[in-house]
């Protein structure tokens, strides 16, 4: 504050119009929020109708023309969940699993940042039960930081379990219990997991 004082004293006085060009520059930087927070709205509207034309396309069973229309609210929205999964979840209903299954990895590609940007696709391995490709995705998922939500913590032990691997499904909800300790359902888990692992001979 000094410094800005002692130049303004000995600065040579400048002409009017290169203080309003200042001034200007100044309420175009705050103005530029505003205009971020209108667009943002405009497109959060606009998600808000498609929403409930889609849902209404789905009641009268028209769902290549669901489909249509959330792949291009995805191509705007490349960082929503929600979009994403809807589209893949929608693909899977009419059978495209194999496009259904390129958006997950797209979705995981063009968000690396967000830890639960795998669970889509491992989800989906789940369900075809292809369980080395989502074992292989998960747990890179749990060993990375930040960690991942509870889901794929579930989804990655509950599939061990399947497996009959006991001790991994133990060790993954020990990891998860280690950051969320108070979840019953993981330590109710933990209990049912060894019981099995008992009556398999300690397997």
């Amino acid at each position: 504050m000094l410094a800005f004082l002692l130049c303004s004293i000995t600065a040579v006085p400048q002409p009017l119009t290169h203080l309003t060009s200042k001034r200007a520059t100044a309420v175009d930087r705050f103005a530029a929020p505003s205009e971020s927070s209108r667009k943002a709205a405009i497109l959060s509207a606009i998600n808000l109708r498609l929403g409930n034309q889609q849902n209404m396309w789905f009641k009268n069973g028209r769902f290549p023309t669901v489909v249509q229309s959330l792949r291009i609210q995805y191509d705007f929205n490349p960082h929503s969940n929600d979009i994403a999964t809807n589209l893949g979840w929608m693909m899977e209903n009419i059978h495209l699993y194999s496009e259904a299954l390129d958006v997950y990895r797209q979705y995981r590609l063009e968000n690396s940042s967000n830890p639960d940007a795998s669970f889509p696709e491992g989800f989906f391995y789940f369900r075809m039960k292809r369980y080395n490709d989502e074992i292989r995705l998960f747990e890179k998922a749990i060993n990375s930081k930040p960690h991942p939500g509870p889901n794929t913590y579930r989804i990655l032990a509950h599939t061990y379990d399947r497996l009959k691997r006991f001790k991994d499904a133990l060790r993954v909800y020990d990891a998860y219990l280690a950051w969320s300790p108070n979840d019953l359902a993981a330590i109710a888990n933990v209990k049912r997991v060894k019981a099995e692992m008992a009556a398999q001979g300690g397997h």
